[in-house]
């Protein structure tokens, strides 16, 4: 991968050349990724500690955040012009993550600031360079949440740990489209909502606990686009059909209900019947969950007009939520969601600040 990092920065000046320098690049990024995630999903734990593995891997993962962006960022940016004309770039150095420290990543990076090409070249790594971003921050928001909940220890650490999850996520539901995506960002989603509700077993004040649910809430309301995907998608309702049958002729006959049996060859594999059932479920149960314990804490409001608002804003929302089949195979069903979502957006920010 040095290498090949070594022959990306080159100079070159014509555009088959520069388009080789992309593939060298991509191949570059894709060397990093590899790496990463092998030692992420068959972690060596035999021949080295759990500590130098980490740094490893996100080592790794923040080099091949780099080339991601330089493809992100170059396409977005960069002013193609005649041949014999200067060529303007206005594209920012990539930079790192806040909680990457590595002088030679940071050297790499400013080395590759000078790479130049042609923009229908690069153009054809943009939304796999997107992607890859999203799974990377992805991984680092898994990797540092798997961290916090086994070996964080001190408030320090905790607080610092929790910002690393945040951060990544984030910057991973960004970064995916939602539209080829939906499951993806679903338990992008899902996963950040339990590190806020890992938080809220901390709290003591209903204060504190309230603006945590709140952040739970605007979560899901984060997954409106990838609802309206599925819901888009007519491989999604052939899927959860289908289910929906075979788990009422398994119910008929007292089989035990098994999601991996509702497999529909004709679909799509991006929408595997049992994510779509797991995500869908549980995307209910906290949505529910979150806005009864809302209403619970509302009632704990000492200002008597504040609560009196905030119980006539959540009360209906979640008796909607109600209405909601534990496991949403029908379309009536995530319309519904949108409709809660919709409801939501339109809460005035001063009852959501309490």
């Amino acid at each position: 991968a040095e290498y090949m990092g070594l022959d990306s920065k080159t100079n070159i000046n014509d555009e088959m050349a520069s388009s080789l320098r992309d593939a060298i690049n991509w191949d570059v990024c894709t060397t990093y990724f590899n790496m990463a995630t092998a030692l992420q999903d068959h972690a060596p734990i035999k021949t080295i500690s759990q500590e130098a593995l980490e740094e490893d891997i996100v080592q790794y993962f923040s080099k091949c955040l780099i080339f991601c962006k330089i493809f992100m960022e170059v396409s977005d940016s960069r002013t193609i012009t005649n041949k014999g004309n200067k060529t303007e770039n206005s594209r920012k150095p990539a930079t790192l993550n806040k909680d990457t420290n590595n002088e030679e990543v940071n050297g790499m990076d400013s080395d590759i600031n000078s790479f130049k090409g042609n923009r229908h070249s690069i153009h054809r790594w943009l939304a796999d360079a997107r992607y890859r971003a999203a799974v990377v921050n992805h991984r680092l928001a898994s990797l540092y949440h798997s961290r916090l909940r086994s070996r964080g220890t001190g408030e320090g650490q905790c607080r610092q740990l929790r910002a690393l999850c945040e951060t990544h996520y984030k910057q991973a539901s960004e970064f995916i489209d939602a539209s080829t995506h939906p499951l993806v960002l679903l338990r992008i989603q899902l996963e950040s909502i339990a590190l806020y509700e890992h938080r809220l077993q901390t709290l003591n004040s209903p204060t504190a606990k309230y603006r945590t649910l709140i952040s739970i809430v605007d979560s899901l309301t984060q997954c409106k686009s990838a609802i309206h995907a599925l819901l888009k998608n007519q491989n999604f309702a052939d899927i959860m059909i289908n289910q929906q049958r075979r788990k009422d002729a398994d119910s008929n006959d007292n089989k035990p209900d098994k999601l991996e049996d509702s497999l529909n060859d004709n679909s799509d594999s991006s929408l595997s019947p049992t994510d779509c059932a797991f995500l869908l479920r549980l995307f209910v149960s906290r949505l529910r969950e979150s806005l009864l314990l809302i209403v619970k804490l509302s009632n704990q409001v000492k200002s008597s007009v504040l609560k009196t608002s905030m119980l006539e804003v959540y009360k209906p929302l979640y008796r909607y939520a109600l209405k909601l089949n534990d496991l949403p195979t029908h379309p009536d069903d995530l319309n519904t969601i949108i409709n809660i979502i919709n409801d939501y957006e339109k809460i005035s920010p001063d009852i959501k600040i309490y």
